[in-house]
């Protein structure tokens, strides 16, 4: 697409033949590839096998998709609405409590919920942490 719209046509140099080498990652292609074949037949989750990538070949894959002009295609920019946010009722927790604070924990090692007040109106001085993976509470 972007690449051959003729924006950059002096980076590219084609052979006697007309044929362009690209000198990239051909694993990273194949999924650009599945992506590009996915919209072209309307699958709405055509992106989801480059989402899915291990952190460590999502480095990687960002620079093939910025290579190929392909990044905003494949990660759009949503802008959040709470229109468009579903809730539903999450794990209980330890105590019941409203007005606390929360924080996500980097590496989804958690999420840290502290302090807040009782449905008495006590203030409380306690944390709760979420593991993520188990959905469960535990005093933190």
């Amino acid at each position: 697409g972007a690449m051959f719209s003729g924006r950059h046509e002096g980076r590219l140099q084609p052979d006697g033949e007309g044929r362009i080498f690209i000198n990239r990652s051909g694993a990273m292609f194949e999924y650009i590839l599945g992506f590009l074949r996915g919209v072209s037949t309307g699958d709405e989750h055509a992106a989801f096998e480059i989402h899915a990538l291990p952190k460590t070949q999502m480095r990687v894959m960002r620079e093939e998709l910025d290579y190929y002009g392909l990044e905003s295609a494949v990660f759009p920019l949503v802008h959040f609405s709470i229109d468009l946010a579903t809730f539903s009722p999450g794990p209980e927790m330890l105590s019941s409590r409203r007005g606390f604070g929360a924080a996500v924990l980097p590496d989804n090692r958690g999420v840290l919920v502290a302090g807040g007040a009782s449905v008495r109106g006590s203030y409380l001085a306690s944390t709760e942490l979420l593991n993520m993976t188990t959905q469960i509470f535990s005093p933190a």
